[in-house]
């Protein structure tokens, strides 16, 4: 880790009151991680960042502070949003639906470094798409929407290794990372 990211670890900052109420307006399925998107004091916008409590990282992520997010994750400057440059929060155009997301979950992982599933559009159309340890966000085809997502089709164990040979498979969207403190 570098000593930026470590500085910005001790450096936490505490998110408002009125931040935090409208992070947790955004649909998830759990208080551990929030996938939105975050609008910033200088006006950018990131369309994928994941919000993770201070606490939270710090007690069920062992591996989350000063030593990195692990193999998957990278916890470091680059990829880190300090709470107090958020302006504004909002939903992620870019975030899979809750249903998909739980039926993903349910489902479990189907290979060792995550997700790898067949997208299911409401037009029909199909792709592969391939997500990390969590199934946050989506890459969409040119010209849909997540509301366009109506299914999600795994792979069984014999057609995985086929998949991955043969098929176009698409990424998961980078994402950053807000970790936040709560106001007291």
């Amino acid at each position: 880790m570098t000593e930026e990211s470590l500085r910005k670890w001790k450096e936490v900052s505490l998110v408002n009151g009125a931040r935090l109420s409208s992070l947790l307006d955004i649909p998830h399925l759990d208080n551990k991680y929030i996938a939105c998107a975050a609008i910033l004091s200088d006006g950018t916008e990131s369309q994928c960042v994941i919000f993770v409590e201070k606490d939270f990282a710090r007690e069920e992520l062992p591996a989350f502070g000063p030593k990195g997010l692990g193999v998957f994750y990278r916890f470091c400057a680059d990829t880190m949003i300090d709470a107090r440059e958020v302006a504004a929060i909002r939903s992620s155009p870019l975030k899979l639906p809750l249903a998909i997301e739980r039926k993903m979950r349910e489902h479990g992982q189907t290979h060792m470094a995550g997700y790898l599933a067949k997208v299911v559009l409401n037009n029909g159309r199909t792709y592969w798409h391939a997500w990390g340890e969590q199934p946050w966000f989506v890459t969409l085809l040119e010209g849909c929407r997540v509301e366009d997502i109506v299914d999600v089709v795994f792979p069984s164990p014999a057609e995985l290794q086929g998949v991955w040979k043969r098929e176009r498979i698409i990424d998961a969207p980078v994402f950053k990372w807000c970790v936040y403190r709560k106001p007291v």
